[in-house]
Parts: C-alpha cells; structure tokens; sequence
C-alpha cells in the first residue's frame, strides 16, 4: 500500500525563504484523484451568505456543504461578489477565490476570501464523504485551527489518497501542524484506519515561486533528502515525469534544516516588529507614521507566514535529522 497525500493551507500565500504560493494544489491534484475515481461532481452549485448570522455557505452539485464565518464580518457587496463563485471547481479553492476577490493574505489580513477558501475546500471534503463508502473524515473544532482530515483506500490500485485541510472557519491562519504526512491526532486516526502509518507516501505540496532557485520556467520539483527519505519513491516519480516527458528539477538534498530554524525565523520577524513599533512610539509626523504602518503592514501581510505554519518544536522534528 502507497499513499499519496495534499493539503490545502488556507490563505498561506507567503511562506518561508520569500515562496509565493497557491498552497492548495496538493488538495486539486489528490482530489482530482480521487473525484475522477469516483465519479463525484465538486463543482460549486450555490453560494449563499448569511450576513446576519455572519456565514459563508457553499454547496458542492453532489450535496457537499462547506461553511466559513470571518471574523470582521461580511459587506453586502462581498456577499454580492461572493456569488460569482457559482459555477467554478471547488477543486481549485485558492484559484477560484482569487477570481472573486483578485488577491488575499492570510494571517488574519483578508479575512473574508480566507474564510472562502475554507469554505470551498471544506464544502469538496464533504462532497467526497456523502458520496464516496468508506471515505473517512476527522475533523478539530477549533475557530483557529479548524483541521478536516480525509481519506479513502483503493485496493484495487493497493494505494490510499488522503487528503487535509488545514485552515481556520474565521479566516485567519493557517496553523500546518497537521499537512503533508503527519500522523498526529485527529490525522491519526484517519491515517490509522487508511493503513498508512509506515506505507510509502507521496506528498504532493504547492505551486510556488521560489526565488533561491532561479527557475525561469514552469516545471516539477521533486524534492527529497537522500539520507533520510525514501529515495525508491522520489526516484519513481522521476521515471515517470520522463516518461511522460515532463520538466523537472530534482533536489536530493531537501532538508534536514537546522535544528532551530523556526524558531530563530519567529524571533526575527519580531524583532523587526517590535523596532518599527518602538520607532512608531516616536514620532510627530503623520506621513513618518504612515511610512511606518505601511512596512509594519507588510511584515503581517506577508512575512509572518514563514512562521505561522507550525510550532518549534514539531518544525524541528520534521526538518532535523534522527539522532
């Protein structure tokens, strides 16, 4: 039995080392898996917004129901453009909010397209579980991290699909404790039940632009560490995107990172913070001020996202080598 997993981090869209991403390609790729397998339609048939009771609802053509509650509320006209959403693939959740909205950050910064996004992709997860025998589902109910876990085993092909969403029903986020392959819980439980704890397993990740790698093309980027990853499964994908003819890059040195980084990154970004602030304290000048807000701006629309994703320590154990 081999895995495949993807993940859609909701409203991630900038990460680490200056990545500029549509973090829920994995999630398209596994689901289109896994909708093509099935014959399940994740097209969206309705949007309805509640603005009374501050609720986004989509509605999958197979019945899936996702919802979304941002924080600061809903206008009438996010409500209105919300509705040109109707028609489009929930497959695609950060492309298809992109269309409505043009743009969004994370992070708790535009929190009505976050909350969309979370919407959709939840609104496909229960299109697959109303629709598909043994699909399992385990959910965290919590307004920051508000997980859902899904998968379902094909024995016929000897291969588990499970995917994750990782976002917040109140737009802010997204906490990735729980992407890729990580077996904690309520993950672990569906992965349990999957038979995928040990199995092979193919994370399908972003599509990102990485400024350190100086890529001028489109392609794939087979990333792995040779000394501590399953080189059998890196070296599979490889043989078939040259038999498909595909462009790729591969890396074989792909972490271990050093142990520490995230944290180092958090004190960073706060410290940078905490000197515009402190400059801020100073200042007489209105358009001195507005310099300021701006860049501080900056730093929580964009460079906070290296750094929200995970907790220290867990970032360590993934990223470090065994002892």
């Amino acid at each position: 039995m081999i895995c495949i997993a993807g993940h859609v981090g909701v409203g991630h869209v900038f990460s680490h080392s200056g990545f500029v991403q549509d973090d829920s390609q994995g999630f398209a790729v596994v689901g289109h898996m896994i909708k093509d397998l099935f014959k399940v339609r994740t097209k969206i048939e309705s949007v309805d917004v509640d603005l009374n009771a501050n609720v986004i609802t989509i509605k999958t053509k197979d019945g899936g129901v996702g919802q979304g509650c941002p924080r600061r509320g809903i206008t009438p006209f996010e409500a209105e453009m919300l509705k040109h959403l109707e028609g489009e693939e929930g497959l695609f959740p950060h492309y298809a909010t992109l269309k409505v909205f043009g743009r969004f950050y994370g992070h708790g910064v535009s929190e009505v397209p976050v909350a969309t996004e979370y919407a959709i992709s939840t609104a496909v997860m229960d299109t697959f579980a109303k629709n598909i025998p043994e699909f399992y589902v385990a959910r965290r109910e919590d307004e920051i991290a508000s997980d859902v876990i899904g998968g379902v085993k094909v024995k016929e092909l000897s291969t588990a699909f499970l995917l994750t969403i990782n976002g917040s029903k109140i737009g802010v986020g997204p906490v990735e404790n729980l992407e890729g392959n990580v077996a904690l819980p309520p993950k672990r439980g569906v992965m349990e039940r999957l038979g995928v704890l040990r199995s092979p397993t193919i994370v399908v990740e972003s599509k990102a632009y990485v400024p350190s790698l100086r890529v001028d093309r489109e392609l794939f980027l087979v990333r792995y560490n040779q000394d501590v990853d399953n080189v059998t499964v890196a070296k599979s994908i490889i043989n078939s995107l040259e038999e498909f003819g595909a462009d790729y890059l591969e890396i074989p040195s792909a972490f271990p990172m050093e142990k520490g980084a995230m944290e180092k990154s958090v004190l960073e970004v706060a410290e940078r913070i905490i000197t515009h602030a402190d400059k801020l304290k100073t200042l007489d000048s209105a358009i001195e001020r507005a310099k300021i807000i701006a860049e501080l701006v900056k730093i929580l629309s964009e460079d906070v996202g290296g750094i929200i994703f995970m907790d220290n320590k867990l970032h360590d154990i993934l990223t470090s080598s065994p002892p």
